[in-house]
């Protein structure tokens, strides 16, 4: 495993189907950032409803994706990257654990599993305009109604253009080049809680856009 495959510590997702898109924390202090290839079988439209025994999800997390709407070679440099990427989303990346009690697990062994993802839900594109203003995007974690979590502010339109550009060559030299058909990339954590049995789940960037998913409980229904 080359340097750059440590960095990601996760295994290939071959195994799990075929691959859908990626997970990178833009704008980090690293040089090379956390990154991971995520299955196209953990990615949902907007509003789906998701088994959360299955994932045995544990966090909530509101991201900013984008998706390619043409392949990125290796070495594409920032007005490739720019041209490639057709649209901005909401996501909300629901992160699962296969662990009873993840707090005493080791920070590395947390992130195994291709970090710990449990499944993506893409929301509706952003207006096109609406790149300057990234870096400082309100963003609020509604759970059954309720506001749990808000904030505001993280990588901005250059840095999530730059950690794609990283990805490119990251991505090719694993042998699973940036492709228009595994094309959506969620690029770190806005705001994040707990889900603690939360069955309906809204992210929002306040007017700019939202995107929700319901976490479905078999052992709550069943009780």
């Amino acid at each position: 495993m080359s340097p750059r495959c440590a960095r990601c510590r996760t295994s290939s997702p071959r195994k799990l189907g075929e691959l859908g898109g990626w997970k990178i924390l833009a704008g980090g202090a690293e040089s090379e950032p956390l990154c991971a290839p995520i299955p196209a079988n953990r990615y949902f439209e907007d509003g789906a409803t998701l088994d959360a025994k299955r994932h045995r999800f544990v966090l909530v997390e509101l991201e900013v994706a984008v998706k390619l709407g043409q392949d990125l070679a290796s070495g594409a440099d920032e007005s490739a990257v720019e041209a490639a990427i057709a649209s901005i989303h909401p996501a909300l990346e629901l992160v699962g654990s296969p662990f009873v009690d993840r707090d005493a697990i080791d920070f590395n062994t947390k992130l195994a599993d291709l970090q710990s993802n449990g499944a993506v839900v893409v929301g509706p594109a952003f207006s096109a305009d609406v790149k300057a203003q990234i870096s400082q995007f309100p963003a609020t974690l509604t759970h059954d109604g309720a506001i749990v979590k808000s904030g505001q502010g993280g990588a901005s339109w250059v840095q999530i253009v730059e950690a794609v550009r990283w990805l490119a060559t990251h991505a090719a030299e694993r042998g699973m080049p940036l492709k228009a058909g595994n094309n959506v990339i969620i690029t770190g954590s806005r705001v994040l809680a707990p889900s603690e049995g939360t069955r309906d789940v809204v992210g929002a960037f306040g007017e700019f856009g939202s995107v929700a998913a319901t976490l479905d409980h078999p052992d709550a229904r069943i009780a």
